[in-house]
């Protein structure tokens, strides 16, 4: 099986002069890739924001268990009186009524009134989304007067960074093959002894694998890209600049399981 370790949905606003308040809502694994392809600078896809060049990302939401959960989100930020998911407080929850209020459906604050929304309604609320804002002053203006469910989590910074730290930290892989790489959620179902990960075997090379093990290695890897310390998975950790990271990062991207 195959497992894309990002899933997110991002909202972008154009640059162009006089249109600077028109947003576009999508969903994507790699948003650094999609906004190049919606600036043109890479084909395939983004018709729709031809017109509106160029854009820039306002705001990434990330941490949708599966792509499914990342499009129902989409279609409904896209549309929010019209989903299914807020159709029930339509007439009764205060966010519907800042949300009508707002001027234009692809306005930047009408967009902030329904991720709003969204947020704070089944079962987007139970998901441990984070958000992530490219500018302070978006932050300000998205968290003021409102509250988010508890698991929920923000942070400020460039998009590149995230992305990053994320292909970097969210798979294991096997030391003996190196050819075994496994989301985390995939590969605990199958070291699970009554619910709780202990140990299993290499599904590439059937060596054993103690599952403690693999997410030390996992964390210390993330804690590597913090510390901007490049690596080969075949070497020892380097701070030689000349270290190609970015090839593991692609490859981590998609991991395939066998």
């Amino acid at each position: 099986m195959s497992y894309c370790s990002f899933y997110s949905c991002y909202l972008i606003r154009s640059l162009q002069e006089g249109h600077t308040n028109k947003t576009y809502v999508g969903s994507t694994p790699d948003p650094i890739r999609r906004l190049r392809q919606h600036n043109g600078e890479l084909t395939q896809g983004a018709y729709r924001t031809r017109k509106l060049r160029p854009w820039e990302h306002i705001l990434v939401i990330y941490g949708f268990p599966s792509r499914k959960h990342a499009l129902q989100f989409e279609c409904a930020w896209q549309k929010p009186l019209q989903s299914r998911h807020t159709k029930c407080i339509a007439n009764t929850d205060i966010f519907k009524a800042r949300l009508k209020s707002c001027r234009g459906l692809n306005s930047v604050m009408t967009k902030v009134r329904a991720a709003q929304l969204l947020l704070n309604t089944s079962p987007f609320s139970l998901l441990p989304l984070k958000l992530r804002f490219v500018l302070p002053t978006m932050q300000s203006m998205f968290l003021d007067g409102i509250s988010l469910p508890k698991q929920i989590s923000w942070s400020v910074g460039p998009i590149q960074d995230l992305v990053k730290q994320n292909r970097i930290m969210d798979y294991v892989l096997c030391d003996l093959c190196n050819d075994m790489n496994s989301h985390v959620r995939c590969l605990s179902k199958d070291f699970s002894d009554q619910g709780i990960p202990v140990y299993g075997y290499c599904p590439n090379c059937a060596k054993l694998l103690v599952w403690g093990d693999l997410i030390k290695a996992s964390k210390l890897r993330n804690k590597l890209v913090e510390d901007g310390i490049s690596f080969d998975l075949d070497q020892e950790p380097s701070n030689d600049s000349s270290s190609n990271m970015d090839s593991s990062d692609s490859d981590s991207s998609v991991i395939n399981l066998t």
